[in-house]
């Protein structure tokens, strides 16, 4: 005797628009989002702006749900010079150190 699988309700968040899939991270939530539609009830959560009706339309023939919720807005990036602290051990010699503070560090 064999049971008809229970479709999950599921709400999978994104952090962009999946649609085209045109690079990494859009395939990967494109075909997972595809995947997952296939066989449950799929809420998108788009932690972006909507682009135009034409991308939409794909994707919202894919889920029961699209909801878009904007972006926070990004921190003003600092303009001082990041630094690694540095922690030396007993024993340690003083080229570790100068590693730990060089430019290439500081960028």
């Amino acid at each position: 005797m064999t049971h008809e699988p229970i479709p999950m309700r599921l709400v999978y968040v994104v952090p962009f628009f999946p649609y085209p899939p045109n690079n990494s991270g859009s395939i990967r939530v494109w075909h997972t989002l595809r995947a997952l539609a296939a066989c449950n009830d799929v809420r998108l959560v788009i932690q972006a702006d909507p682009p135009g009706a034409a991308l939409v339309d794909p994707v919202r023939a894919l889920v029961r749900g699209l909801t878009f919720v904007p972006p926070r807005p990004r921190a003003p990036a600092s303009t001082a010079p990041r630094s690694m602290p540095c922690v030396t051990l007993p024993g340690q010699d003083s080229a570790a150190m100068r590693s730990c503070n060089s430019r290439r560090m500081a960028r």
